[in-house]
This record gives C-alpha cells, structure tokens and sequence, in this order.
C-alpha cells in the first residue's frame, strides 16, 4: 500500500480509507485557502467545498453566477492549503 510522503499524491488513498474506516470522521467546510488551512490545523482528515460556499466568498448567489474558472481557482486553493487531505468539491453553482 502507498504512503503518504507529502503533497498531495495520496489523497485519493486518504479518502479510501477514510471511507472504509469504522471510526466516523467529518469532513469540514472550506470556502477559502484559509479556511481550510484553518481546518486542516484543527485536525479534519477530509474537506468540503460547497458550490454555495464558494458563490458565497464571492458576493454572488448560488445561482450559476461564479464562473467554472472562479471555482476551479478556489479548489485549487483549498487543495494547496491542505496538503495531503483530501477535497470533495461541489462545483455546481446552482
């Protein structure tokens, strides 16, 4: 089995065995680099970004108004701030 030498090479690994676990975990919301800097620091093993959260951060309604680009650079974000955790992204806007 794969070990985690950081990065983000083994999320999808993470996420499995989150997943498989018997122990139950939550998944934290992230709208920001920050915000899931901040959660990753609190010790979520898996992050959320909501499509509502992310119109959210930028003023707009959840309503198709943020741009596919505007969320894939917030994924982005969210993902280089938590290295190693894994991202489930919403990416309906709507």
């Amino acid at each position: 089995m794969a070990h985690y030498n950081g990065g983000n090479r083994c999320t999808g690994l993470a996420l499995r065995r989150l997943l498989y676990s018997n122990k139950m975990e939550f998944c934290m919301e992230a709208h920001s680099g920050l915000s899931s800097k901040v959660a990753a620091e609190a010790g979520f093993k898996a992050l959320w970004a909501s499509g509502l959260s992310v119109s959210a951060s930028f003023g707009l309604r959840d309503r198709n108004e943020a741009s596919w680009t505007q969320v894939a650079a917030v994924a982005g974000q969210i993902v280089q701030s938590a290295p190693g955790i894994p991202v489930l992204v919403d990416g309906d806007t709507g």
